[in-house]
């Protein structure tokens, strides 16, 4: 079997001029993860996922529904690092919805503490 990595030398300008032209080429060209951290590809793919981020602010909802008085939520995880992500649920939850500074940290430090309670 054979790997591996290339470099390609390209022409940064007539990459943006093609990523302006067709919004679909930045798609099939960066990883998801490329994408929620930069704000301008990620408005792009909000249309996209907006149905899943939806889904999953109305099943928050449901299980909101127990608690008396919530005025805010913290959203959590990378894919909360999305533009617009929290407006979405806030939309969604009719309560106030925040961003910590470092969102994305706490999937791995739940993991991390997961594993420290399994030994």
């Amino acid at each position: 079997m054979i790997v591996g990595i290339g470099v390609d030398i390209i022409e940064v300008e007539r990459i943006q001029k093609l990523a302006e032209k067709s919004p679909r080429f930045l798609k099939r060209v960066y990883s998801a993860e490329e994408i929620k951290i930069d704000g301008r590809k990620s408005r792009e793919i909000l249309p996209v996922v907006r149905p899943v981020i939806e889904k999953i602010a109305s099943i928050v909802d449901a299980c909101l529904q127990k608690f008396d008085n919530l005025t805010e939520i913290c959203l959590v995880g990378g894919t909360c690092e999305l533009d617009g992500f929290d407006e979405i649920v806030q939309e969604m939850l009719r309560v106030k919805a925040f961003r910590p500074e470092y969102p994305q940290f706490i999937t791995p430090l739940g993991i991390a503490l997961s594993c420290l309670d399994a030994n």
